[in-house]
């Protein structure tokens, strides 16, 4: 393939190899929003377009492990990771946690879910009260927990704004008076505050310049590797997927449509949109850059049957328009949602067995 992406070790700490136990499972998630196009259609309320967000998705995540979600802008990876914390409600589907059902879940035991996955969002200047010094920020997450050590305000935070390499200082100091990844290691820092055991960073990096990019993520695999925590890491940018995840799940208008450990994935991809991916992959030879070309356009709204990205892909067949391509095995703990499928290993297919999902 094009891209040569440097990954994280298949069976390094925190692999599925490692730490077996599924500790969150998705089935079927779906979520789906109404557009109305004219006013017209607003005051008669007529559910005129209709787009899926998040169609059928079903994944697990393994205790200790790292899943990256990746696609371009509209995919639906960030709706998907705020469906499990149900900051969005899906519409259909199962998600569990920890044997829990989250979505059956409410009050206090939603409330300990929530506090058992805390999420990093994109902006920390949106995400971080303008109001509260950041200290404050902190505390009040601590407390509203009841998180051991929280009454001791000075101590806990100094302890929590070493872990993510600020000095204690900086709790005396509004977020408008911090750099965008100083920010980010506060927002870091409040999530863990409450002593999650999944950790779900939604494009955490993708704001900040390469440098900054670089020390972020590699504070994140020092709080994995010290914390023990699991981790689910949203990002467009392939390379962040490559240096943090285990596995990784390709979306493509609201589906996955390849999923599978990170090397193996990028090192040979089976979906036409993944090798698509990997092709816009920067590389320093642009002689080696392999070329995808694409016809048509990308439409999400009334899609009722077929590939999606049949209106894009080169390989589309008749078949293609009729039916929707389930996951099926295409490699060792590799599946993909293609029914062509045009870079197929001949002899090499997995069975159902031998496919973590």
């Amino acid at each position: 393939m094009g891209a040569q992406l440097q990954t994280a070790s298949e069976n390094g700490p925190g692999s599925t190899a490692d730490s077996p136990r599924p500790l969150l499972i998705a089935e079927g998630v779906r979520k789906t929003y109404v557009f109305r196009r004219t006013l017209m259609d607003r005051v008669r309320r007529s559910e005129t377009n209709l787009l899926a967000a998040v169609d059928d998705v079903s994944f697990t995540l393994t205790s200790g492990e790292t899943l990256g979600i990746a696609g371009e802008s509209g995919s639906g990876k960030t709706t998907i990771v705020r469906c499990l914390i149900r900051l969005v409600e899906p519409d259909s589907g199962s998600i569990t946690f920890d044997g829990i059902d989250v979505r059956a879940a409410s009050g206090s035991a939603l409330r300990d879910i929530r506090r058992r996955m805390q999420m990093v969002f994109q902006d920390p200047h949106a995400s971080l009260n303008p109001r509260l010094k950041v200290g404050a920020c902190i505390i009040e997450a601590g407390r509203v927990h009841k998180r051991p050590g929280a009454s001791n305000r000075d101590v806990f935070v100094s302890q929590l704004l070493e872990l993510v390499n600020l000095p204690s200082s900086v709790a005396e100091k509004y977020p408008r008076e911090l750099s965008g990844g100083q920010r980010q290691r506060v927002a870091i820092a409040r999530a863990l505050a409450v002593g999650p055991d999944v950790l779900i960073a939604d494009e955490a990096v993708s704001a900040l310049d390469v440098s900054v990019q670089a020390q972020l993520l590699n504070l994140f695999e020092d709080l994995k590797r010290e914390l023990g925590l699991t981790m689910i890491f949203v990002a467009h940018q392939l390379s962040v997927i490559a240096q943090t995840a285990d596995r990784v799940a390709i979306m493509f208008l609201g589906r996955i449509i390849e999923l599978g450990p990170v090397s193996v994935v990028f090192r040979d991809p089976q979906h036409p949109y993944t090798r698509a991916l990997l092709a816009a992959h920067p590389q320093p030879n642009p002689d080696q850059r392999l070329k995808i070309e694409f016809q048509g356009t990308s439409v999400g709204l009334d899609v009722k049957r077929g590939c999606q990205y049949r209106l894009r892909c080169p390989y589309a067949e008749e078949v293609c328009e009729q039916e929707t391509p389930p996951l099926a095995p295409a490699g060792p703990r590799q599946v993909v949602a293609c029914i062509p499928r045009p870079f197929a290993r001949v002899g090499q297919d997995a069975s159902e067995a031998d496919v973590v999902r």
